[in-house]
């Protein structure tokens, strides 16, 4: 899962269009009511902030027709429509609310595996989730095992196991394509870290700073620079 900083707020264009639609009269306040126009541009947003990733999986999306990798759509964290809101008014009222709020917003891929079974938001439907990618502590409560391939919760964090199986983050073949691609990635990093601890540190730093710097990431780009991070540690990094 993609830590996904919110703190820059929502585009101009998206915030005028919420202040327009909550002091219109007679209009629901909810995502279905919000000018269709604003859509797209939104989406471009947040997939942008997200370096063209999936915040669940990672894998690279597109906001456009002909852009590479998985066509990208906008993602509820807390659903639209929970199963508590089909069933309690005030809870339905919070589903509205929370369809409008920018940090609740992401852009997803399409949920397609490649092996016939669906992930992410497809998989997942209307399940609430535990994990919230715009918290970054999610960068510690679900991690990756290179060893396998799968993702994994904290200890004892029941919350984030969950999430992966309601995801389906551990499919067969998001698992193997994962494994395959960032095993290749650092192979080829670790092969510019021969020589001693502090070239080895100063690769290591370069890499992490040439990721930050650019507008679409490597695919898992986020796994990849947690075991960055977690290799500078071991030098003292």
């Amino acid at each position: 899962m993609l830590y996904v900083d919110k703190t820059g707020g929502a585009p101009n264009i998206y915030v005028e269009a919420v202040g327009i639609m909550k002091v219109t009269p007679d209009t629901p306040q909810d995502y279905d009511h919000l000018p269709p126009e604003i859509k797209p541009p939104l989406l471009e947003d947040l997939t942008e902030k997200q370096h063209g990733l999936c915040v669940y999986c990672e894998r690279r999306i597109h906001a456009r027709e002909n852009g590479s990798g998985s066509r990208a759509h906008i993602e509820h964290w807390h659903p639209r429509h929970s199963e508590r809101g089909k069933h309690d008014s005030q809870a339905a009222k919070e589903d509205d609310k929370l369809s409008i709020e920018y940090r609740n917003m992401f852009a997803c891929c399409d949920g397609a595996t490649g092996d016939g079974e669906q992930c992410c938001d497809k998989k997942r439907k209307n399940i609430e989730l535990h994990v919230d990618p715009a918290e970054e502590e999610c960068r510690r409560r679900i991690s990756y095992c290179p060893g396998s391939g799968h993702m994994r919760g904290a200890d004892s964090d029941d919350g984030a196991e969950a999430d992966i199986t309601v995801l389906n983050l551990n499919e067969r073949q998001l698992v193997a394509n994962r494994k395959s691609y960032i095993s290749e990635y650092l192979r080829r990093l670790f092969a510019r870290c021969s020589g001693g601890s502090a070239k080895t540190r100063n690769e290591l730093e370069k890499e992490k700073q040439r990721i930050l710097a650019l507008r679409q990431w490597p695919e898992y780009g986020g796994i990849i620079l947690a075991m960055i991070d977690k290799r500078l540690r071991q030098y003292g990094g």
